[in-house]
């Protein structure tokens, strides 16, 4: 959790919520990572999103999994997507997996499913297209008390070129006791073709956040 808050001359809450949650069994991984941005001036929203990636993994053979089930869900209200919904299926593989190192990487075939809070005529607030997946995932120890971790997606749309979604999170953790850490957290999202509002207005393609916070683990 990174939080910041500032009152007098301006109101300025400034809101960034990390959580991940694995669960490894011998032939069975469940993983999934929750974000939450949100900022607000003089009770304002200036920036709000959420990130939702949630999948299950199956080991087949030495480091080669599938993975039979997942699911992202997004939204963000400046880019002007009410929510996205990207149900889908696909494999990987563990290229690194040690007590110090891991790095996978994964392809999925999914289904876009979104729907726009406003849009200029005639364009529909609904869309949906099938799309391709690339995710990889890396952890690295330097020593038992500092880690760096590091998530990247690009989903690309098989009928439209320029729709390409990609977004990374790279995050510094430093324990300071057997349950508690200080985290710098960057993020950068990423939308290759977004869909102007109602009044014409074209969201930016890029929105980055810089974070400083604490987290518990366990």
């Amino acid at each position: 959790v990174g939080l910041t808050r500032n009152s007098g001359n301006s109101n300025v809450l400034q809101l960034l919520v990390l959580a991940h949650l694995v669960r490894e069994g011998e032939k069975v991984r469940f993983r999934t990572h929750y974000r939450n941005d949100l900022s607000k001036t003089d009770d304002e929203n200036t920036v709000k999103n959420q990130r939702l990636d949630a999948r299950v993994d199956l080991l087949i053979r030495d480091r080669l999994y599938l993975t039979p089930a997942m699911l992202d869900y997004f939204s963000d209200e400046f880019q002007n997507i009410d929510w996205r919904l990207s149900p889908g299926a696909g494999a990987g593989y563990e290229i690194v997996h040690s007590k110090k190192a891991e790095w996978d990487v994964n392809i999925a075939l999914v289904y876009q499913e979104t729907h726009y809070i406003s849009v200029t005529p005639p364009e529909s607030t609904e869309d949906s297209a099938v799309a391709v997946k690339l995710q990889t995932h890396f952890k690295l120890a330097f020593n038992s008390f500092v880690t760096l971790h590091g998530n990247y997606s690009l989903t690309a749309d098989l009928e439209d070129s320029q729709d390409i979604t990609q977004n990374s999170l790279v995050k510094l953790e430093v324990d300071i006791s057997r349950h508690l850490d200080l985290n710098l957290a960057f993020v950068w999202d990423r939308v290759g073709d977004p869909r102007a509002n109602g009044q014409g207005v074209v969201p930016k393609k890029d929105d980055f956040k810089i974070s400083f916070g604490a987290g518990v683990h366990f």
